[in-house]
């Protein structure tokens, strides 16, 4: 992997962390795909520097407002959870 796409991929993942999201252990090829775009969408991203701010500020209830994987993100949070735990 390019080192400028392992900066977008950690940035990437400590968003998802924060908000809840996660992948699941196994990837089909859709997947892998849709993760791949989403990393390279983080790395061409005119607001890294505003994304690093919130991380760095310990924030997380802004990124949907400005993130462009924030659908992505979404979608992989609500895949996440689980209704039966209760």
């Amino acid at each position: 992997m390019l080192a400028f796409m392992k900066s977008a991929t950690l940035r990437l993942a400590e968003v998802m962390r924060r908000l809840g999201a996660h992948l699941p252990e196994r990837l089909n090829k859709e997947e892998v795909r849709e993760a791949q775009l989403a990393a390279s969408r983080c790395e061409s991203c005119p607001g890294k520097s505003l994304c690093d701010e919130e991380l760095r500020a310990g924030r997380s209830d802004s990124f949907r407002l400005f993130c462009p994987n924030a659908p992505y993100i979404e979608c992989l949070r609500w895949t996440s959870l689980d209704f039966t735990a209760r």
